[in-house]
């Protein structure tokens, strides 16, 4: 399965600073499709460049 985890897992302000991904993204990500997964991910790449 693919994550975006980097296995630093510190959240502030409901962000992990680590990967980008809120809470509930973080909770929910085993029960997403593989489309979900993936559409996140893009969009934590621009999450990234800032």
């Amino acid at each position: 399965m693919i994550s975006p985890c980097l296995k630093i897992c510190k959240v502030k302000k409901g962000i992990c600073i680590g990967c980008g991904r809120n809470l509930d993204q973080i909770k929910n990500w085993k029960s997403y499709s593989h489309k979900k997964r993936k559409t996140i991910m893009k969009n934590l790449k621009n999450f990234k460049k800032k």
